[in-house]
């Protein structure tokens, strides 16, 4: 099929015109507002350089927002800008990949202002750098809670030395 000049020219300017329409709906997109008065809490049950496992306290202050009640590490809660301790370097962690399911019905929790819920994380933190992954014997970072569809709802700063050694 050939095409001439004028139509060309036609294809190319309703192609153009289609794309900038998509893309300024997009930005025109409202973003959500930060989140506000959330609260995160937590308490260190065992960490052998390896794995970190803990019990997560979350709470609503100011704002009304939802978790994912089975709290999967990485999504509803996630540890970030993991470093060791007095250390500026970030730490290089084996990922490991999950894929859950979305969440029930059941299993969403709105945690409305003077409302709290908790539950036990873990966290595997097996060091790239090391042949056995243990990693080091202090680790510190950011404990970050996500809430569904809302972005952060609170940021923790964690400080946690091994429990398996004293």
């Amino acid at each position: 099929m050939q095409m001439t000049k004028p139509a060309l020219v036609a294809l190319l300017l309703a192609t153009t015109a289609c794309s900038s329409t998509s893309s300024d709906r997009q930005a025109r997109a409202p973003t959500p507002k930060p989140l506000k008065g959330g609260i995160a809490e937590f308490s260190v049950t065992r960490y052998d350089g390896r794995f970190l496992e803990g019990r997560v306290l979350i709470g609503a202050t100011v704002d009304t927002f939802t978790l994912d009640g089975r709290l999967p590490e990485w999504f509803a809660v996630s540890l970030e800008d993991v470093r060791e301790c007095g250390k500026p370097e970030l730490l290089d962690f084996w990922s490991i990949e999950t894929f859950l399911p979305p969440p029930r019905p059941d299993e969403l929790v709105t945690l409305r202002p003077g409302h709290w819920y908790g539950g036990n994380v873990s966290f595997p933190l097996l060091d790239r750098k090391k042949v056995n992954g243990v990693g080091a014997p202090c680790v510190e970072g950011n404990l970050v809670v996500r809430a569904r569809g809302m972005g952060v709802a609170a940021k923790l700063p964690i400080r946690v030395a091994r429990t398996d050694i004293r």
